[in-house]
């Protein structure tokens, strides 16, 4: 039995006249994760964390509405467009998400990132002074706006694997500020 992983990624990618096509029409790159992480990093230093989140968001916006056309997932309950958002990011190479908290009526979103390539080689590289959480904050914000319905969300760190944290939890709406 073929697991929703390899569904994915099967479905997802195919080599084509020497270039790697993703959903049959877009021109994929690969990069190594400490290639990824020092790109971003030299990103963060030169223009800052916030131009890093604005730039994951708009990456992340182009992405979900390839993969969301594609897998024709518009319309669909919140439940399954998360199993599928989940696994999709696994399957990209984006860690695991653990969602603590989805909550549309109170627009709040929770979740753990782990296992993620690139933080774990900023980690390595940056430590403490790693910016690069902030591209994928972006990422992850767009697609709980807009396949989640977490509303206008701008997700913020509260924990980090760069900063000795065993996950990166990132969140919405969940903590008050005092």
């Amino acid at each position: 039995m073929v697991s929703f992983s390899e569904m994915i990624l099967r479905k997802a990618f195919r080599i084509d006249e020497g270039k790697v096509r993703m959903l049959n029409k877009i021109d994929y790159i690969m990069m190594p994760a400490r290639a990824m992480a020092k790109m971003l990093q030299k990103i963060g230093e030169d223009f800052g964390k916030e131009f890093l989140f604005e730039l994951g968001y708009k990456a992340g916006t182009d992405a979900a509405n390839e993969f969301f056309e594609h897998f024709k997932l518009a319309g669909r309950a919140v439940p399954l467009k998360l199993n599928f958002l989940i696994t999709l990011l696994q399957v990209l190479g984006f860690g695991r998400l653990d969602v603590k908290i989805l909550n549309v009526k109170t627009n709040q979103a929770l979740g753990y990132i782990t296992k993620h390539p690139v933080i774990e080689a900023a980690k390595n590289l940056y430590g403490r002074k790693s910016m690069i959480c902030a591209h994928y904050m972006g990422v992850y914000s767009v697609h709980a706006d807009r396949e989640l319905s977490i509303k206008g969300c701008k997700l913020t760190e509260t924990r980090c694997v760069t900063k000795g944290d065993p996950y990166c939890e990132w969140s919405y709406n969940v903590f008050s500020k005092k």
